[in-house]
């Protein structure tokens, strides 16, 4: 008798799991506004990225890199984000493609014309 009481109430929660409608805290959930973060592309991108590479900033971290046996990927290579960021106002990021004397493409960021650093390694989590 214990045992089919036990084998029931089982049955009932799982069948209860399996009808209950989904958690309205998940589904409240903000989305990413990374997902809205797309390269620019033509016009806009070229002029951007000849401002940066015609650049001192650039320039003098293009050298350092290249002292260090990194290899510039190009300007092809380079992608351009616009944003705006609350408290920040309008930001663009650039990131130029590197080849690191292992031979891994790093990405160096650079922000608003200022060099930010390499950008972290990894993909992208939520």
């Amino acid at each position: 008798m214990k045992r089919s009481l036990a084998v029931l109430c089982g049955s009932l929660l799982v069948l209860l799991l399996f009808l209950a409608p989904g958690s309205a805290v998940l589904a409240a959930e903000e989305p990413c506004e990374c997902e809205s973060l797309k390269p620019l592309q033509g016009a806009e991108r070229n002029k951007i990225v000849a401002g940066l590479i015609s650049g001192d900033v650039f320039k003098n971290v293009r050298a350092e890199l290249l002292s260090q046996g990194f290899k510039w990927s190009g300007a092809g290579a380079i992608e351009v984000i616009k944003t705006e960021m609350p408290g920040f106002g309008p930001v663009t990021m650039v990131g130029a493609a590197f080849v690191n004397p292992d031979g891994k493409t790093e990405r160096h960021v650079f922000i608003n014309g200022a060099y930010a650093g390499p950008a972290p390694e990894g993909p992208h989590t939520h």
